[in-house]
């Protein structure tokens, strides 16, 4: 290959190696200095001004075909949230001696000081790079000086010997973007296929260049006055429906050569990691040192010989928080460290189950949080995860041991996607994955209407089931079971529980049982004193018809929806109150019972009042029975999320004689 290219390309790698566009820094107008706020989105933290990408190929004697992107990035900060756009992590991949290289980067802010221009440049003590494992290190940025009203402007240019993928490019963010370009010139014996996403309107123009007399192919797409795209929880990321596009290689057609495919198939891409000393040679080989716990775990019948090496893994080793689908060190280097990567430890554990007889093979995976696997288009730059699929006479299994609090029967949420690639040596089929986590909870609450002090008063006992147990003794472990790499969300959560109308109600642990063992329920029992949901006036009792446990917004407020609805989980709710009303209050209304549900049994929403012998009885309960809902059934949803939301704002009323 490479002395097929070294014959039509020596002149190409002259040309291409001279003309990066020279992008001056600094000048920046003064009336974008002067802005206040973003125009037309006034609350913006930071708007993209500016945002510029131009690929370009040459040929290398040493290195063969290299891809180089030139990046220019102006952006404006608004508020101080928005400096985060100030620290950059460039990801810079390596693999099978290749590795990318990040050059003449530079970056320059801008500042209006006293009615002066400031300008702050960025310095080498200001870069670092991290090796976060064999395939990755990041280029970490801080740009200083950068303030509201700051501009920042950064360039770089991106040497990469992974030709075969055009990184995706978005024309959209989640702050306002002015203007975005995307140029590529590619020789035209390259064929990339496009893989787009977003509905934003993009303007796309080519054209046939010749380049020293060798033909190209120039694409040029461009967005104007892109508004942000809107955060959601209910997708598995916002990039699946945030606009942009990215390009895999599809076929290489040299003059007087037979095209050469490299559009694989998942077959070809699991013949390849069979023989991938980081992959299917990890799991062939035998290793001394795991000798004892193999032969051990033979001795036992298949669950319990499962359920023994799962807790192997989990318990003898530690999650270094990086993930990958193969091997970052190897077996030798996670065995004498007890610290490895997603892909070492889940690896590890596949390995010790098929050399104990169970049958067990890799199911690579893309992170939920990072989007849909296409599995359309094989590609192993979409995987960046690897779990264990076991076949076994109970029926299928999916293990990932990263995490210690999950029992067999769940998995961490990052790890559900919609379909996987099961490796089954040198074969590959697409695999359907069946979210198993369902958030069952039941909370009864025996209260008294204290009429004294004006508050309900009693005990609230939990049993928390299934997933909801595991978030429970994750949150009393310090870690979220759902989501640990998005630390923003974690973020977000604390902001809104710092609004939260109910924070004044108090909730006294009393006690908790089976917090260890991870396969009972969680049973938590707590004093309560609830003062936010009941209010007097005259002779009337006003009784929050959900107490504190209601939905207190309908998060589907769109009027239509082009994509599913997705939950992190099942979910299986049920809130029970039973509080004592003193003698001489009779009821005097109250909401009307309730049965709602989705169609298909896909879940429902049911609520009833009952008053007797001086008790006041709350049934509130909630179900969603599948962890996708479909555009066709959104408007169903959104319908039943009101009507639980509408509730919140209801009463029942008591009137004392």
């Amino acid at each position: 290959m490479k002395i097929i290219h070294r014959l039509i390309y020596f002149i190409l790698s002259i040309l291409l190696s001279l003309n990066a566009a020279s992008q001056k820094l600094g000048n920046i107008p003064m009336d974008l200095l002067q802005q206040k706020n973003h125009p037309t989105v006034p609350d913006a933290i930071a708007a993209h001004i500016n945002q510029s990408a131009e690929v370009k190929f040459f040929f290398d004697d040493v290195k063969g075909l290299i891809m180089d992107t030139y990046y220019y990035y102006q952006i404006k900060i608004y508020k101080e949230e928005g400096e985060k756009y100030g620290d950059l992590e460039l990801p810079i991949r390596i693999s099978q001696g290749n590795e990318e290289k990040i050059r003449n980067l530079k970056a320059v802010v801008s500042n209006l000081e006293n009615g002066e221009v400031v300008k702050t440049t960025l310095e080498k003590k200001d870069i670092f790079v991290e090796e976060v494992h064999n395939y990755l290190k990041l280029k970490k940025v801080a740009i200083p000086n950068v303030k509201p009203g700051a501009v920042i402007e950064i360039k770089y240019q991106k040497e990469s010997p992974f030709y075969y993928t055009i990184p995706k490019w978005y024309f959209q963010d989640y702050i306002p973007t002015e203007y975005s370009k995307l140029k590529i010139n590619a020789p035209k014996f390259i064929n990339y296929t496009p893989i787009t996403s977003g509905f934003v309107d993009v303007d796309i123009s080519q054209k046939e260049l010749s380049i020293n007399g060798l033909p190209h192919q120039q694409y040029i797409f461009e967005a104007r006055q892109t508004q942000p795209i809107v955060k959601d929880e209910f997708v598995l990321h916002e990039n699946d429906y945030r606009s942009g596009i990215k390009y895999e290689i599809h076929s290489i057609e040299l003059p007087g050569r037979p095209t050469e495919n490299y559009s694989k198939s998942w077959n070809d891409i699991a013949e390849n990691l069979y023989y991938d000393e980081s992959f299917g040679k990890v799991l062939i080989k035998n290793y001394k040192d795991l000798e004892p716990i193999i032969n051990q775990a033979k001795l036992l019948e298949e669950k319990e010989r499962i359920s023994f090496l799962y807790d192997y893994v989990k318990e003898d080793f530690t999650w270094n928080k990086y993930y990958s689908y193969r091997t970052t060190k190897g077996f030798k280097s996670l065995i004498n460290n007890k610290s490895g990567s997603s892909g070492d430890l889940n690896l590890l554990l596949i390995h010790l189950l098929q050399k104990s007889g169970i049958n067990a093979n890799p199911l690579l995976v893309k992170l939920r949080h990072r989007g849909l696997l296409n599995v359309a288009f094989p590609s192993v730059t979409e995987i960046n995860h690897v779990i264990a699929h076991l076949s076994t006479s109970e029926g299928d299994i999916l293990l990932d041991s990263r995490i210690d609090l999950i029992p067999i029967g769940q998995l961490m949420t990052s790890s559900i996607n919609i379909n996987g690639v099961l490796i089954k040596e040198k074969t590959a089929e697409i695999y359907m994955i069946n979210n198993p986590n369902n958030n069952k909870s039941q909370t009864i609450y025996q209260l008294d209407y204290n009429e004294e002090e004006n508050i309900l008063e009693g005990i609230e006992q939990q049993r928390l089931s299934d997933f909801a147990g595991t978030i429970y003794r994750a949150q009393d472990a310090n870690y979220d079971a759902e989501e640990e790499e998005e630390k923003e969300k974690e973020e977000e959560n604390e902001e809104e529980q710092k609004e939260d109308i109910h924070l004044n109600n108090q909730f006294t642990l009393i006690e908790n049982k089976n917090l260890d063992d991870i396969n009972k329920s969680a049973i938590v029992k707590s004093d309560a004193k609830i003062v936010t949901s009941c209010k007097k006036i005259g002779s009337k009792l006003f009784i929050k018809a959900t107490l504190h446990f209601g939905h207190e917004e309908n998060k589907f407020k769109a009027e239509k929806r082009n994509y599913p609805v997705f939950f992190s989980s099942t979910i299986d709710e049920k809130n029970i109150a039973i509080i004592n009303i003193p003698d001489g209050y009779q009821l005097e209304s109250a909401p009307k019972k309730i049965l709602a549900a989705l169609p298909n049994n896909q879940g429902n929403f049911s609520y009833e009042v009952k008053f007797a012998d001086q008790k006041l009885s709350i049934y509130h309960t909630y179900k969603i029975n599948q962890d996708m809902i479909s555009p066709e059934d959104y408007l169903a949803l959104k319908e039943l999320s009101d009507i639980m939301f509408k509730i919140t704002k209801e009463n029942i009323v008591l009137t004392k004689e």
